[in-house]
């Protein structure tokens, strides 16, 4: 849902089953993780959406977290593989 503040009316930006939204810098689309491990990106003035890349064989960190840079690319954490050790 979109509310906008000047209307007071929210909008329905897509039929997609979505979690974790993040919005452009440019405030234009919304960025958004689906149940089925793709991410979206829903633009705001038409609502079209479009898949944008697939999430299945890549090992995020922090529960598939990513945000959006100023340029409207997306950064995430992935989750490292490695073991480490400490001797005392």
């Amino acid at each position: 849902m979109l509310y906008d503040l000047r209307t007071r009316k929210r909008t329905q930006l897509s039929d997609l089953d979505c979690a974790y939204p993040s919005c452009t810098p440019d405030g234009e689309s919304l960025f958004a993780r689906a149940s089925d491990q793709w991410i979206y990106r829903v633009r705001i003035h038409d609502q079209k959406a479009e898949r944008i890349t697939n999430l299945d064989d890549i090992p995020l960190a922090a529960d598939g977290w990513f945000a959006v840079v100023p340029n409207n690319s997306l950064i995430t954490a992935r989750q490292s593989m490695r073991a480490t050790s400490s001797d005392y």
